[in-house]
């Protein structure tokens, strides 16, 4: 098989030389695909994507005679990123900056003034919800037609176009989740994983094919990235439970949501003709949680890109939480060596948290490292821009009934001093926590949802991660908060073993740690509870410590249940 420079094709090549996908379905449909990445397909003549904008001129006058009044809604920080239209843009936006606000005018100040095309952007984000509300916020400021949409539907969109003509006929259906090829390739190695077990194998596949990741470099690269004891099984077992899968899903004549975004890279690569109708039609990129990307949605980026520079990114490598799923902060945080002409933006100013919530995150960060062991780069310093408000508080109890037991009282408190239920969230670090916390809370007929537990990766395209119930306190893991904000929140299982997990054994995943607990704090715009419990349960040996995150905090006075406060004995 011959040698390509594409390290996607490298990929597919050892999918199918390595028994990735088995020689034996070169046949089947997803044989085309190998004969296509092979280019031993006939050549058909592809229908270019319409380009709406070929012949006319672009937006000569803007929709309204007054564009600078978007600028007037701005800060100063936010209007340098509205005001840079073209060029390389680095945003860097701490937790509660406007970022989203700073971007969405930023577009439709370009495209009132006539700068750029709502034709010619396309706009990233991670969720569905995110790219829906961005598509919302410049409908509502006059901006309507700007192509809004997460790296799955924009690739999915642009592969279902092109594979009638690329490979023939129509694209192979797309799985809706891993779970049950999992399962059927793990029975054909004699496995019998549990429902939790199959969906951490799910997760593994998933970061091996978005990190680039050929079989033969999985065993190597989960070793090095700490990544061992998966399901009870060692990487070369897992590699062998992949390729499995791999052969799975090729009888089944479907893709995964990883596949999506390689074949639309793939066909990128090898149709000169694919890559010049997609870079006509877009021409400006906005990318948003650019501190998420893996290296698979990455390289994508940079094909839709190709030598242009209108590449706008803004993101926040303190709240990089899904490493284990392939996001890859230094991307943000080493832009200007790929684009040493980018304007950099700090976007710094809190307008969510007081300051008394903004001094302990910044104070959580202050610490940080990166991969390398370096001070974290890619972050901001906040500044609150509200008025002071109560002391963070903080208390220990005795065991995890008790923590839930206070909590729950403490919610029904706030209730009844006004606080509506919506506003207030109790997170913590792993789902199985919600239980204790959701009986309490019934138990004093206080109302209550449960935040869906974050899947492999990142939300689905099409699923909906962040739709709360009205008039309920809301429980929720740490990753499954991001993006999201409440009036009162209390923070618990603040102890080693649970933040950090201890199932985070390398420097990088402890520091991961560091920041879900600046995530989780940041959460809170002005009531910050922080809690944990000496043992699980009344008399339990080993007594457990406090979050190593939080030690200047703990200094603190602590709250007492009885309404005095004590110091920490």
């Amino acid at each position: 098989m011959k040698s390509h420079d594409s390290p996607l094709l490298v990929v597919y090549e050892s999918m199918f030389t390595l028994n990735w996908i088995p020689d034996k379905l070169v046949s089947t449909a997803c044989g085309k695909l190998l004969d296509w990445m092979e280019l031993s397909f006939r050549i058909k003549t592809l229908t270019p994507i319409k380009h709406p904008t070929k012949g006319k001129k672009l937006l000569e006058t803007p929709r309204n005679d007054q564009p600078e009044m978007l600028l007037e809604q701005l800060d100063p920080s936010q209007r340098e990123v509205a005001t840079h239209q073209h060029g390389a843009l680095c945003v860097l936006a701490g937790a509660g900056t406007g970022k989203t606000r700073a971007i969405t005018y930023r577009i439709a100040y370009g495209v009132r003034t006539g700068a750029v095309a709502a034709e010619n952007i396309l706009a990233l984000s991670f969720t569905q919800k995110a790219a829906g509300e961005m598509r919302e916020r410049l409908t509502g400021l006059g901006v309507p037609g700007v192509e809004t949409r997460t790296f799955h539907s924009a690739a999915l969109a642009q592969a279902r176009f092109f594979w009638p003509q690329v490979v023939g006929g129509e694209i192979l259906r797309v799985m809706s989740g891993k779970a049950s090829l999992v399962t059927a390739a793990a029975a054909r190695l004699g496995l019998d994983p549990s429902r939790a077990q199959v969906r951490d194998l799910a997760g593994e596949i998933e970061w091996a094919k978005v990190s680039l990741l050929a079989p033969d470099e999985y065993v190597e690269a989960a070793r090095a990235a700490g990544r061992m004891g998966v399901a009870n099984l060692n990487p070369e077992r897992i590699a062998d439970l992949a390729a499995a899968y791999e052969e799975v899903k090729a009888e089944a004549q479907a893709l995964d949501f990883e596949d999506i975004l390689l074949v639309c890279a793939g066909m990128l690569d090898e149709r000169e003709d694919v890559l010049r109708a997609v870079q006509a039609r877009y021409q400006y990129f906005v990318v948003d949680e650019y501190q998420d990307v893996s290296p698979l949605q990455n390289y994508l980026l940079l094909r839709w890109l190709g030598h242009r520079r209108d590449l706008a990114v803004v993101g926040d490598a303190a709240q990089t939480i899904y490493s284990f799923a392939g996001a890859t902060p230094s991307f943000l945080t080493d832009f200007t060596r790929g684009y040493p002409e980018a304007k950099v933006v700090e976007l710094t100013r809190d307008y969510r948290s007081t300051p008394q919530v903004v001094g302990l995150a910044n104070q959580v960060l202050a610490d940080a490292k990166d991969a390398a062991g370096r001070p974290l780069g890619g972050t901001v310093q906040l500044v609150s821009q509200r008025e002071d408000g109560p002391d963070v508080q903080w208390f220990i109890a005795e065991d995890d009934q008790t923590e839930a037991s206070t909590v729950a009282k403490r919610s029904w408190h706030l209730m009844k001093q006004g606080t509506n239920p919506k506003d207030i969230a109790i997170l913590f670090r792993t789902n199985s926590q919600a239980g204790l916390f959701g009986t309490e809370l019934a138990r004093m007929g206080l109302p209550y949802v449960v935040k869906d537990q974050v899947k492999s990766g990142f939300e689905a395209d099409g699923a909906s991660k962040d739709s709360i119930p009205r008039e309920a306190i809301t429980l929720a893991s740490l990753h499954s908060a991001k993006g999201l904000e409440w009036e009162a929140v209390f923070l618990v299982g603040a102890s080693e073993g649970l933040l950090p997990i201890n199932l985070s054994t390398t420097d990088a995943q402890i520091e991961e740690e560091r920041r879900l607990t600046y995530v989780g704090i940041t959460r809170a715009r002005s009531l910050l509870t922080i809690s944990y419990a000496k043992g699980k349960r009344p008399g339990a040996s080993g007594e457990r410590e406090a979050c190593r995150f939080l030690a200047p905090f703990w200094a603190r006075p602590q709250l007492d249940v009885t309404g005095t406060a004590r110091h920490r004995a």
